[in-house]
Order: structure tokens, then sequence, then C-alpha cells
């Protein structure tokens, strides 16, 4: 079984949101980034550390939302995004 934990240690604030690496519990492969985005905000190619990078973000931006992923391809409409339940 595959376990990770959310590196807030390498995390920064960027873009309006904050930005965390997702990696490996135990030696090995793996990783990801998430995004913690508060409503109103877009989420931007300095997720993956591309600035110039264009992310189509599709999500409900009126709510809080999470975003994890290891690309931006294909991985930016409302589906790959978790929402604050009110």
């Amino acid at each position: 079984m595959y376990t990770a934990k959310v590196a807030i240690e390498y995390g920064k604030i960027t873009d309006g949101f904050f930005k965390a690496g997702l990696v490996p519990k135990e030696v090995g492969p793996g990783g990801g980034t998430l995004a913690f985005l508060p409503k109103g905000v877009s989420l931007t190619g300095s997720v993956m550390s591309s600035p110039n990078e264009k992310a189509d973000d599709q999500s409900d931006k009126s709510k809080d939302r999470i975003w994890g992923g290891q690309s931006l391809y294909g991985t930016t409409d409302d589906s790959y995004f978790f929402y604050k339940v009110d």
C-alpha cells in the first residue's frame, strides 16, 4: 500500500493559494502537488513551478477547494477538485 504525506515544510503561498508537495512516507517513487485554493482564486501554472504555463481552471471559484496532481494537462476540469462543504 502506498502512503504519502503532505510536505508543508516546503509549502509556499503563490498567486493567492497555498501550494504543498505530496511525498512518499517511506523511501520510494511518487509524489505530486496539492493546491489549497480559497474562493475567488484560480489555479495557475505556478502550482507546477511553471508560472508561464496556462491552467484552464474550470472549477467553481465561488467555493474553497483543493486540487492535487502531477501535471496540469487534462486535470483542471471540475472533477479534479475537492470542495469545502458548508
